[in-house]
Formats: structure tokens, sequence, C-alpha cells
């Protein structure tokens, strides 16, 4: 199944889905953080990280679905002492299912897993040239946290997450029509200040 294909299908599962978040209670928080990717990336590893996750479900389900969309980015200037300027961004939608085992008290923790559609770009420019590439693929997620409710609808918490399973592969033109590609892993380790709001129980 081609990458298209399959992300063709998760955005109509979401779009299936996304009525019911209209008759369940659920949360729609925001996150903002710090995406660290590996080595693959540096010196660009370290991105600066904004989310959005929306879960929903009936007040007797103990796991929601959810789905969520971050992107990250990064720019650096002179790069190993070159004029070169650098950007890297990464992309991630999400669906999956998140379990709140408490959900009557102010203090709410969570754990959740699920599958991802995962964008990757660079861009490298110096003396008014720039190259640049971009490619997908899909992989999953992990994340994890706790919330308080503060009032009858205020979410304040903290949100770990990691994701897996996903490689890209960058071009690099050269002189004489020769390319080289470079394969960058894109699992990460991203941590984040979470704000929002629920509805329902």
């Amino acid at each position: 199944m081609s990458r298209n294909v399959q992300a063709a299908i998760l955005v109509l599962l979401l779009a299936a889905l996304a009525p019911i978040a209209a008759l369940a209670g659920g949360n729609a928080n925001f996150t903002i953080g710090q995406r660290d990717l590996g080595s693959d990336w540096d010196p660009l590893d370290g991105q600066l990280m904004f989310g959005a996750v929306v879960d929903w479900g009936a007040d007797d389900w103990p796991v929601h679905l959810a789905w969520g969309l971050n992107v990250s980015a990064d720019t650096q200037d002179n790069v190993y002492g070159s004029s070169v300027e650098f950007t890297a961004a990464y992309a991630e939608i999400s669906f999956g299912v998140l379990w709140l085992p408490i959900k009557d008290k102010s203090i709410r923790p969570y754990l959740g897993a699920g599958i991802a559609g995962v964008s990757a770009a660079y861009e490298a420019e110096a003396f008014g040239v720039s190259i640049d590439d971009d490619d997908q693929d899909f992989g999953y997620y992990l994340n994890g946290g706790v919330y308080w409710r503060l009032g009858p609808r205020f979410n304040l918490g903290v949100d770990l997450r990691y994701g897996g399973g996903t490689e890209f592969d960058f071009t690099f033109p050269f002189e004489d029509e020769f390319e080289e590609t470079f394969r960058a892993d894109g699992g990460y380790f991203a941590y984040s200040l979470l704000l929002g709001f629920g509805w329902g129980k």
C-alpha cells in the first residue's frame, strides 16, 4: 500500500469519527514544548514544537479516541563554520486511544498510543541558492502525562511523547548532476506544557 493511500485512509478515518466529539465528553488540549530528534538531525535535533490533541468518549468509557497534530522546526546559521543556513521541519498527524483511569478527580493521569502519519523537510541556503527536499512515512506514537482540572473546564499539565517507526530519505544534489541520498531516523522524544479545556465528566 502506497504512502499516499495510507494517508488518505487516515484522513478519511479522522473525518468519519470527528462528529462523535460533539456527542461525548472529552478534552481539547494544546501543547508547547521541545521535540528531541536523534543524531541524524544534528544540529537541528532540538526543535520547538506546537501541537493540539482532542480526545472524546462516553463518560463511562475508560478509554477515549484521540487525534492530534503537532509541528516543530529549527533553523541554524553558519553550521559547522560554513555560510550555509539549514532549516528542518517535522509534522505529525496522529490517531489512537487515550486511557484516562481517573475522570472524577482534579488530578487526571493518562496514557496513549496510536498511529501517526509524519512529514519531514529540510532546506539549505547559501549565497542566494537553496536546495530542499521532503519525505513522508507512517509510524507510531506513545504518550503519557498528567493534567489538573482547574474549575469545571480548564486543564493544565505536562505531556511526554515518543514517536518511532519512521525514516526519511533526503536527496542532496551536487555538481555534474550527481545526487546523494541521506536517510534520517524519524524517532523522537518530546516534552511539553499542556493547556486546554474539557467537557463532559
